[in-house]
């Protein structure tokens, strides 16, 4: 299950210093899919790693809307 508001070790959800209430925390390779019904004119989201990923972190991001990314 994904959380929900918190980080996958339970941690508040948090990037570039500051925290967010919403959101979900995910392990790496880790691929989410919304059908969101058409029902939104826009989407906006922070992404960001966990502080635990260190200096050696790094990830991907990429969202893909009605099949373009």
């Amino acid at each position: 299950p994904v959380p929900y508001g918190r980080t996958v070790t339970g941690e508040p959800l948090s990037a570039g210093g500051e925290t967010f209430a919403q959101g979900v925390g995910v392990h790496s390779r880790t691929r989410l899919t919304y059908d969101l019904g058409r029902r939104y004119a826009t989407f906006r989201a922070v992404a960001g790693l966990a502080r635990s990923a260190g200096d050696t972190g790094s990830a991907e991001f990429a969202v893909e809307v009605d099949g373009r990314e």
